[in-house]
Parts: C-alpha cells; structure tokens; sequence
C-alpha cells in the first residue's frame, strides 16, 4: 500500500495527498503531505533538507539550548498554575516543542515574553486538528489567521509556516511526551538519557550500558508501540472495468497493529520492553516490520534526525522532574496519553 511496485511519484503523492484534504482545508496547508505536485515535493524536500543539515552541525549546542528552554519554561509557566501547584504535563511539553522546533530546527526566534502566544499557538494546532474531522475550515477560520499572524512573526523567512510546523511539531510532541512518560518511570533509563544528554554523540545513543536499553533501543520501543502515526491512509483508485475508475477509496496501512503483530513480535509484543531492540535479540523480520516514519519513497525525510532530537527534548525534561534533584515533580496519570488523554499527568 505505502510503495506499490512500478507506481510512479506523483501516483504515491496524489494517493497520500487525497485523504489529508482535511488537514489541507484546515490549516491552509500546501505542502508535499497535501499536493501532488511534484515540483511542490521537490521544493519542500530541498528546504527541509537544508534545515536538517544545519541542525545536525549546530546539534552539539541543542542540549545547552533544550536545557535553558525546558528550565524557562517551567520557571515562567508555573507560577499561573500556583493556586494548583501544578500544571498540565501535556501543555508544558507542547510549549517546550513548539520552541524548540522553532529556534533549533526551523531558525526561528520567538520571544521569551511570548509563552502566552505560544500556548494559543498550540491551542490553536489542537483544536484546528480536531475540528478538521467534523467542522467545516470556514467555522475556525480567525483561529487559523491569529495562528499564522505569530508564525510569520517567528518565522519571517517562511511564507507559509504551518507547512514546515505542522510535520516538524505535531508528531514531535508527542514522541517526547510518551518517552518522559515511560522513562521517568525508570530510573536506569533516567540515568542513560542524562547521560546522552550530557554527551550527544552517537556511541551515547546506541551504548547498552549496565544490561540496560541504549538511549536509541529505548526511542525505537516508543516508536513501535506508540508510532507518530498510528494509520496511514491511501486513497486507491477503484476499477470497474476498463476503461472505468470508480471514486478513490482509502487503505489504510494500520502501523499500530503491524508493531505489535503476534506473528513477528510474539505474544509479549504489547509490552513494553526496549531491549527487544537489541542486536542479539532483533530479528530481520522485526526489523523489516519496524517502519514508525512509513515506508518507501515517502517515507519522512526526517526519520533518522527525529529520535535524536527527542531523546534531547525529553532528557532536558526528564533533568528538571528528576527526584530527588529536580525542582519539579512529574504526577502520572491512570494511562499514556495519544494527541488527547493526558488526563492526570501534571508537572509540580
């Protein structure tokens, strides 16, 4: 479904592009994700390549700024949430993204003074994402503009923001709310991503230290059972005889439940375990099915720099909710959250 044979690019695009009409619709968006156009492909694969290479040489000084960003965050945001004490785990990392995609991947600047803006921003990306399934985009159409009027403000070298946030930022934060969640549970795995933190070079990534997961097995097991697309739909033409097409269905290549297929996971594959991704224990046939970013000439362009940043974006706020040092506490709640369902995390 993701990569049938002999079908050429704008094929894969037009089949890709059909079923995100309403992400198209609600955030304005133009971008390779939404267009068949190849030359809007080629476009937007060159610029973000030139962004990831330019965040992959200054990569050295990313934990000093996720470090500074994670810990100004927390000393602005949680005074409002004082009468609580608290405040939501779900927002606070949202917050943390939104900023550091910003500034570290995307060479944008946005205020300190700005957290307020900031929080609309990400308000604004989550009601728009939910409204697109059931409301028409006409309805939200002042939240989309107030949306874009602090983009463009961030981001003055982009005429059209959104199409770079929207893929960099929604998957983003969550991959790094579910690794806070699993790992500060964990106290070895505390310790590993402290030290990746501390030293952000590859050896630290991939070392299996003390019989525990690497920093990278750990990532890859978060990936797997909570990948940052759990269906990927495909619009297929339907034939009714030549030289009839019917309307496009959608497919969908279902990731969640090919991650945790029984047949090459086995009956553990539901749980939790990052040393499954061991060299010694990781099959060819697991590692085939292992495909968190897609699959084939469509696969995100991103899929080797994500995780690394995660790892940082999580270990800066693992760093300040570490007890007894830390000076703030992670509250965890009845079950991990997806997009929604973070009810009862909170950060005091």
């Amino acid at each position: 479904l993701l990569d049938p044979p002999h079908s050429p690019i704008p094929l894969l695009l037009s089949a890709r592009a059909q079923p995100n009409e309403r992400l198209a619709r609600a955030f304005g968006l133009g971008n390779s994700f939404v267009s068949a156009d190849t030359g809007v492909r080629k476009q937007f694969i060159a610029r973000a390549r030139v962004l990831l290479r330019e965040h992959t040489q200054r990569f050295a000084a990313f934990p000093d700024a996720a470090r500074d960003t994670v810990t100004g965050v927390a000393s602005r945001l949680l005074r409002p949430y004082h009468h609580q004490n608290a405040m939501p785990f779900a927002r606070f990392v949202q917050v943390v993204t939104m900023r550091l995609v910003v500034f570290s991947l995307l060479g944008g600047d946005i205020p300190q003074d700005a957290d307020e803006d900031v929080i609309f921003v990400v308000d604004a990306i989550n009601e728009l994402w939910a409204s697109s399934k059931t409301h028409p985009a006409h309805m939200l159409a002042g939240v989309l503009q107030r949306l874009n009027g602090h983009l463009l403000q961030w981001l003055p070298t982009f005429e059209r923001p959104l199409d770079f946030v929207i893929p960099a930022y929604e998957t983003m934060w969550r991959i790094v709310a579910v690794t806070v969640a699993r790992a500060g549970r964990d106290r070895a795995a505390r310790a590993t991503f402290s030290a990746y933190l501390h030293s952000p070079v590859e050896w630290q990534y991939k070392r299996f230290d003390n019989g525990g997961p690497s920093v990278e097995s750990f990532l890859c097991e978060v990936l797997r059972l909570h990948p940052p697309s759990r269906r990927l739909a495909r619009a297929t033409p339907q034939f009714a005889g030549f030289p009839i097409w019917t309307q496009a269905t959608d497919d969908v290549a279902d990731l969640e439940a090919l991650h945790q297929d029984i047949g090459t996971w086995g009956r553990e594959g539901h749980v939790f375990d990052p040393m499954r991704f061991h060299p010694a224990r990781l099959s060819q046939e697991q590692h085939r099915s292992f495909i968190p970013f897609g699959y084939g000439p469509l696969r995100c362009i991103a899929f080797k720099e994500a995780p690394h940043f995660a790892a940082i974006v999580a270990a800066s706020i693992l760093e300040v909710v570490d007890e007894p040092c830390g000076r703030y506490r992670l509250v965890c709640g009845e079950r991990l959250g997806r997009r929604a369902g973070w009810e009862g995390w909170v950060i005091e």
